[in-house]
């Protein structure tokens, strides 16, 4: 049974050396398997990557482009901005320009009104003048009708 014991123990440990052979070799093939699935997926993560840092570059870039024509824009709208201000300026000095005649004319209104009133005053105090003189001289030239007829006719 020494030999034929050992060969029999030598042959099961030969099979059980198999199985477990079999069984690292499985567990290899697994191993590769999931390896080259994560190899795949890192890759594809890498590739998702790569493209998602150049979108944002071209995002970077666009913005960049829409930053410069911004830029431009700000820039023409300054320009236009001092013009307008300047415009405004303009303005403002031909407002006041406008103000000061504004005075002077209600100056000169002020005083063409005084004047007409004193005109006006002078005028009833001559017709005032004219009625004293015209009953005074119908007073003293009273018993002559010509004066009286001429009066008389007046509408």
């Amino acid at each position: 049974m020494d030999l034929k014991g050992e060969i029999r123990v030598l042959k099961e440990r030969e099979n059980e050396f198999g199985q477990k052979m079999e069984q690292w070799q499985k567990r290899e093939e697994w191993f590769v398997m999931k390896m080259n699935c994560m190899n795949r997926k890192i890759t594809e993560m890498e590739d998702g990557m790569t493209v998602k840092m150049e979108e944002w570059k071209n995002k970077e870039e666009l913005n960049a482009l829409e930053m410069e024509e911004v830029e431009a824009q700000n820039v023409e709208l300054r320009v236009k901005l001092e013009e307008v201000e300047a415009q405004n300026v303009e303005l403002r000095v031909k407002m006041e320009e406008v103000e000061a005649k504004n005075v002077n004319l209600r100056g000169r209104n002020k005083a063409m009104k005084e004047n007409i009133e004193l005109a006006n005053l002078k005028v009833k105090w001559l017709i005032a003048l004219v009625v004293i003189l015209v009953g005074l001289w119908i007073v003293y030239f009273g018993g002559k009708g010509w004066l009286k007829k001429k009066m008389l006719a007046l509408p």
